[in-house]
């Protein structure tokens, strides 16, 4: 009988250790968000640059009409193409959202909505990179 508590009492003590041990130490993938921010009303495309680490997938958000990107070693190179405005511009899937600090976006370049779609001066426009929550 004594063995039959011990051996009760062993697995409760596994259960409880096991539980405790997975609160989140490993990696945890998910989605950030990269959300612009512009100093002007009709932008009609960008063109910008992701790095600092693995990128696993790429979703655009609600103001994308069209849009494209390329894969590199160290970056991916986006294209998004619609009616810009503030706000997410496209969301990345990433091994770990504990590394969102690691991620950096370059704009590279924006062009008007109206023609002749002229290039824009990059001056007061930003992409910041936050945990999709």
């Amino acid at each position: 009988m004594r063995s039959f508590r011990i051996l009760g009492l062993a697995l409760l003590a596994a259960v409880v250790t096991s539980c405790g041990s997975s609160g989140g130490d490993g990696p945890e993938e998910g989605w950030l968000r990269l959300t612009l921010d512009t100093p002007n009303a009709g932008d009609g495309a960008i063109l910008f640059r992701i790095q600092g680490g693995e990128i696993d997938s790429i979703l655009g958000g609600a103001m994308m009409q069209d849009g494209s990107f390329n894969q590199f070693t160290t970056f991916m190179r986006v294209i998004v193409a619609g009616d810009l405005v503030d706000g997410p511009l496209v969301y990345i899937r990433v091994p770990d959202i504990a590394d969102v600090a690691d991620y950096t976006v370059t704009i590279e370049q924006v062009a008007a909505d109206a023609p002749p779609h002229a290039q824009r001066s990059l001056t007061g426009y930003s992409v910041s990179v936050a945990v999709d929550e």
